[in-house]
């Protein structure tokens, strides 16, 4: 069974669709996404990045799939997830300083985990991961667990990101002429460095393993500057025999323009793909004195490298930057998550 509670003020708060505390109102909007986080004191959104990321996610035997529609009828909750892939219900329990959820039903069977809520709030003074609660002087907000099986995590974002001495960076989700879907992703890179050794990275560390060990390599579009630099994929393992491995995937970006790009693996490769955890994302041997610009969309792990850009199901997509908010966009806040794993029972 999972019992969660989202708390927020002086000591509490909320999470809903439409739901309200004396603290605090917050609202999703009908594709699953939040909408709102407002203290009713002040008026103040608590939100980071304009909200719009889904608040749950579910994961299947094909991967992780995102809440894409919500509906609120008396006390019970109905997410619904993809297209239509799965559906969970929550009954919902209002109190004047905080708001209870159960899962009580979760469609289908084959589900593993359940991220049952997920929220990024604007940066906090103080955060206490132990009992997940982001607080300053004022207020504060958390998600707890009313369950012990139930996993609550605290997580910080600054846009997480590195560079060498004398690089800045940017990442940026574009609307209009991506060659999947209708939105791609743009990596800049600013290099004032005197030699052509600038390097970057953005991280994306998973919410669990994923399982590569059945594809053959990676599959993405470019849309390259013709620089010259080098953009890099790395997937990191969970561990592999005691410590985590990883494998780095280049793309030598001496063209201009969108092109699709295939990764094989290699057969000296020592990583653990059945335990896949990092995907990020590098720029290194960025020229002295250089601004370089990559766009990025339908990065995958490709079952079958044809040369051709996939559309196999058995592909797993690691990032399509269909989603307003992403792991690799730059980003400011804390993050706060519950989730239930069906090896200690979802429901009941």
């Amino acid at each position: 069974m999972l019992a969660l509670a989202a708390t927020l003020a002086c000591c509490p708060g909320v999470a809903d669709v439409r739901l309200s505390t004396e603290y605090v109102d917050l609202v999703l909007d009908d594709a699953g996404r939040w909408k709102s986080f407002r203290l009713r004191a002040g008026e103040q959104e608590l939100l980071a990045d304009g909200g719009r990321e889904p608040v749950m996610w579910v994961r299947l035997p094909e991967g992780e799939v995102a809440a894409t529609g919500v509906g609120l009828q008396g006390d019970r909750l109905t997410v619904r997830f993809g297209q239509g892939e799965a559906e969970a219900v929550f009954q919902v329990a209002q109190h004047p300083s905080h708001v209870a959820f159960e899962l009580v039903s979760l469609k289908p069977e084959g589900a593993t985990e359940v991220q049952a809520a997920r929220v990024l709030l604007k940066p906090w003074a103080k955060g206490a991961g132990v009992v997940n609660v982001v607080y300053d002087d004022r207020v504060a907000a958390g998600i707890l667990a009313l369950n012990l099986p139930v996993n609550c995590q605290l997580r910080s974002h600054n846009s997480a990101s590195g560079t060498l001495q004398g690089v800045i960076q940017s990442f940026a989700r574009v609307e209009g002429e991506a060659p999947v879907g209708k939105a791609f992703g743009e990596y800049t890179a600013v290099s004032t460095r005197e030699t052509g050794d600038g390097w970057a990275v953005r991280y994306k560390r998973l919410r669990s393993p994923l399982d590569l060990s059945a594809h053959e390599g990676l599959g993405l579009w470019v849309r390259g500057d013709g620089k010259g630099e080098l953009l890099k994929v790395q997937l990191f393992d969970e561990v592999s025999e005691g410590v985590r491995a990883y494998k780095d995937h280049y793309v030598k970006v001496d063209f201009a323009g969108w092109k699709y790009v295939e990764l094989p693996r290699g057969p000296e490769d020592t990583i653990d793909y059945s335990h896949v955890m990092n995907v990020n994302l590098y720029y290194n041997g960025i020229p002295a004195q250089t601004t370089v610009t990559c766009g990025l969309d339908d990065l995958r792990a490709v079952r079958r490298l044809t040369g051709e850009p996939s559309t196999d199901p058995g592909d797993v997509v690691l990032e399509d930057f269909e989603r307003p908010a992403g792991e690799y966009l730059d980003r400011r806040g804390v993050e706060l998550s519950a989730t239930c794993y069906a090896q200690y029972g979802l429901v009941g």
